[in-house]
């Protein structure tokens, strides 16, 4: 996002540490012809899957890991033991749930905003932390599927002569 920001007010962004991002400014202003990236953009779902994407000019690469990120479970089950307790105690639990799951309004979020300081700091400890990189980089993924996204916005056909770098019994591409 910096550099996205340096670019809408006209600044260069810092030289001095790498930014992992690219200045999309002109998506913004009108002026897609003139986005440019260095690098293909990189997508990490911790807590939906758990999933990750590339896309590198048309072409979407999304892969599913085999394994968990080294989150911190104990911290964040007490997060949901507290904000649980806090509920229950205020006696608004079943007003904050209102015909869901505990688990789905985590997600979505509450009304008290005690509970909601509590679920931010839920949400902040799943999301990706650079101690997880040497995991990622261990490559345990699987059912790798490649778009071409100018064909295929929608991703819903792999590309047929993409070779699989891994695959599975699941995978259909």
């Amino acid at each position: 996002m910096l550099s996205t920001v340096c670019g809408l007010v006209g600044i260069d962004p810092p030289q001095e540490v790498h930014l992992d991002g690219a200045d999309l400014s002109p998506l913004l202003v009108g002026k897609a012809d003139q986005c440019t990236r260095h690098q293909p953009l990189f997508w990490l779902l911790p807590a939906a899957g758990p999933a990750l994407a590339m896309r590198d000019a048309n072409y979407s690469l999304v892969a599913q890991r085999n394994d968990e990120f080294p989150r911190d479970r104990k911290a964040l089950a007490a997060l949901m033991k507290q904000i649980e307790s806090l509920l229950r105690e205020c006696g608004i639990f079943d007003e904050e749930i209102s015909g869901s799951t505990f688990q789905k309004q985590m997600l979505e979020g509450f009304k008290d905003k005690d509970a909601e300081k509590l679920r931010g700091q839920y949400i902040r400890s799943n999301m990706f932390n650079e101690s997880w990189i040497p995991s990622i980089k261990s490559g345990r993924s699987t059912r790798f599927q490649l778009f071409d996204l100018s064909q295929d916005p929608g991703q819903k056909n792999c590309r047929d002569n993409f070779q699989m770098l891994r695959s599975d019994s699941s995978n259909n591409c």
